[in-house]
């Protein structure tokens, strides 16, 4: 069974099924993707259960409940991502910016800032987080944003969710100042932790993830989309409390062996907070369209 590749137009091969839809890979460029992809409809209905239905991951990945549990991790790495921005303070745009954790950053480093995403509970958090109403419940297609508008537009792990990741490039290219900036991270496709876990690979357990980027892929669909000066950086590891890693683990390593484990480790552990670096293997690439 074989797919003309959407991002490189190269022979793309049947790689597995998962829930219900049939993931290609491609042998070119490397791009792993869903097919048949869903609708707009369905994927706002996925951020929405993933945000107002607590346990759409189960009960070991907690949605909103998660977010909020892991508020210091994402709020110190944005800190660390923050410091491979070579840029002053201007305007930025986040695209999925949740409950607006990056974007409190940017705020406090002189920014201004907007927001989109489409859950309701995340633009209400991120509106009272950061004192604003530029944070609105909408897609990218849906705004009347100027173009040469922003310094820096973010997109962080949300590519990887859209039905059509390629236009919102294009756009996001309008709206950028010549000497603008586009942030993106994605999972890595490419990585070692995909490379090991093969089909059981992290990115795969998720019903909302549809493209599975290489460092390859991923820079063939900028340039498509008009950037011409592209930089891959290491991304920073998250800092994690060791219990909550433990709370998590039976999600993504499946059977009584891992639940034991992990209630097991957690009873050792009692109250005592231990922080440990985890790395997330994903790709992280700076854009600029000129």
């Amino acid at each position: 069974m074989k797919r003309k590749c959407p991002v490189c137009g190269g022979e793309a091969h049947f790689y597995f099924e998962k829930f219900q839809r049939q993931i290609f890979s491609c042998q070119n460029c490397g791009l792993k993707f869903v097919f048949p992809l869903p609708r707009q409809k369905e994927i706002e209905l996925f951020y929405r259960q993933y945000w107002e239905k607590k346990s759409f991951r189960g009960e070991k990945a907690l949605g909103y409940l998660s977010y909020l549990a892991e508020k210091e991790s994402f709020l110190n790495y944005f800190q660390k991502v923050f410091r491979l921005i070579n840029l002053a303070p201007g305007r930025v745009l986040d695209i999925g910016c949740g409950p607006g954790f990056f974007l409190k950053i940017a705020q406090e480093k002189g920014w201004q800032v907007w927001g989109l995403d489409l859950s309701e509970e995340a633009v209400a958090q991120a509106r009272k987080i950061l004192k604003t109403n530029r944070i609105y419940r909408k897609t990218l297609e849906d705004c009347n944003f100027l173009p040469n508008f922003f310094d820096l537009v973010t997109i962080f792990q949300t590519i990887e969710h859209l039905e059509n990741p390629l236009e919102l490039l294009k756009k996001v290219r309008k709206i950028l100042k010549p000497e603008g900036i586009l942030l993106l991270t994605t999972p890595n496709a490419s990585g070692w932790q995909a490379k090991i876990m093969g089909r059981r690979w992290f990115s795969y357990r998720h019903p909302d993830h549809f493209w599975f980027f290489t460092q390859k892929s991923l820079e063939i669909l900028l340039r498509r989309a008009g950037f011409v000066k592209l930089k891959r950086q290491k991304e920073p590891a998250r800092i994690y409390e060791l219990s909550w890693l433990l709370t998590i683990l039976p999600y993504y390593l499946k059977g009584r062996f891992w639940q034991k484990l992990s209630w097991g480790l957690k009873k050792i552990l009692g109250r005592r907070k231990i922080k440990i670096p985890f790395p997330l293997d994903s790709l992280l690439v700076f854009a600029q369209k000129e």
